[in-house]
């Protein structure tokens, strides 16, 4: 599954709003997953694509 449009938002976001890391993420009764992320050079966090994390961990 592609998320182009995921991709643009988060550009878009970034260019306005530099030094932040920005993600999409969904979340579920239990789990936390990160969908799609941003390479974002302004930032120290480092947030992977594809992690799944217990919802108590997210927190």
């Amino acid at each position: 599954m592609t998320y182009e449009a995921a991709k643009d938002l988060l550009e878009l976001v970034n260019e306005y709003l530099e030094g932040k890391s920005f993600f999409l993420s969904k979340t579920t009764e239990n789990h936390f997953s990160i969908i799609k992320t941003l390479d974002n050079d302004n930032s120290d966090v480092n947030i992977k694509e594809g992690v799944t994390l217990g919802i108590e961990e997210a927190y």
